[in-house]
């Protein structure tokens, strides 16, 4: 009994291959939270900028012939489960 397509064994190969090359980005931004009253002094983080992450994962999937999209508005998101 075929339990997959085809075409579905080859995206899944695709996306494990371009899994293997995916890097974190650089956290090239410091955020600060500041802190309420009285409760100590400000902290800070770094973090990687959205732009950064979306760069390493079009270049990326986009050398394993797999295309992203990305959807600005809610009522086009796409849930599966």
């Amino acid at each position: 009994m075929q339990r997959s397509s085809s075409s579905i064994a080859a995206l899944a190969t695709a996306l494990a291959k371009a899994q293997i090359e995916l890097t974190n980005p650089e956290k090239s931004l410091i955020g600060t939270i500041e802190p309420q009253r009285g409760q100590g002094g400000a902290r800070q983080f770094r973090y990687a900028p959205l732009s950064s992450g979306l760069e390493i994962v079009r270049k990326t999937l986009g050398q394993h012939e797999i295309a992203t999209v990305h959807a600005l508005r809610p009522e086009y998101w796409i849930v599966f489960g």
